[in-house]
């Protein structure tokens, strides 16, 4: 029923727009039932930043070396925190296209930041894992707790969670198996197709690497 699935899970954060000009603020909400968050650093431009210029090859044979090089060397992504993949999805990012400004008069360069704004009950996190025709398998640190207030708008209820589940997937792009942890009675269960047997919670928060969807509560 989608009504039991919104009381549960729904929330909705507010997409603030800030034209660069003139400081002019939009603000404009967005629901949601779950959070896809990046695991991995993406090629974002933020406000205080600009993008460097491509350096020129010196010639054919270096491109194409240099090209060999980049396509030999896989791609490393260091280990990182629930908390920092939050904090990209709600960091703020250039818009590509300017947009219209009432205040200039004209199209202007504005920026994009996430805040979440009404909290579910239930929050699921989703890990992007799956990005450019491959399965990301890097550590992401989780809590038993998280506080998400540095990521909202203007808490006014609690924003302390408790991680109750967590869905993983092994395996890797074209293949793979789902099991999952739930706790119940402060106890962690592991279920793996047909077999549930007891584990620490340890176990459940080192089981990082393909941990790939995330359940809070509070």
């Amino acid at each position: 029923d989608k009504d039991i699935i919104e009381e549960s899970f729904g929330g909705s954060v507010k997409n603030i727009l800030v034209c660069s000009v003139c400081g002019e603020t939009r603000e404009k909400d967005e629901a949601f039932v779950n959070l896809s968050v990046e695991v991995g650093e993406l090629n974002r431009v933020s406000p205080a930043s600009s993008p460097l210029p491509a350096v020129p090859p010196t010639n054919s044979s270096s491109s194409s070396s240099s090209n060999r090089s980049r396509t030999k060397t896989p791609e490393v992504i260091p280990p990182t925190t629930l908390q920092n993949c939050i904090a990209t999805f709600t960091s703020p990012e250039i818009i590509p296209t300017p947009l219209s400004c009432e205040r200039c008069k004209a199209k202007q360069v504005f920026s994009k930041q996430i805040k979440l704004d009404n909290l579910p009950r239930n929050l699921v996190l989703h890990l992007k894992r799956f990005r450019r025709n491959k399965k990301l398998s890097n550590t992401v640190e989780f809590p038993a707790v998280l506080d998400i207030a540095p990521f909202t708008k203007s808490p006014a209820t609690s924003t302390v969670y408790l991680l109750n589940a967590v869905v993983n997937h092994e395996g890797g792009l074209h293949q793979g198996h789902y099991n999952c942890y739930i706790k119940k009675n402060k106890e962690w269960f592991r279920c793996q197709d047909d077999k549930v047997f007891q584990v620490e919670e340890e176990v459940v928060l080192g089981d990082n690497c393909t941990a790939y969807l995330l359940f809070y509560s509070r």
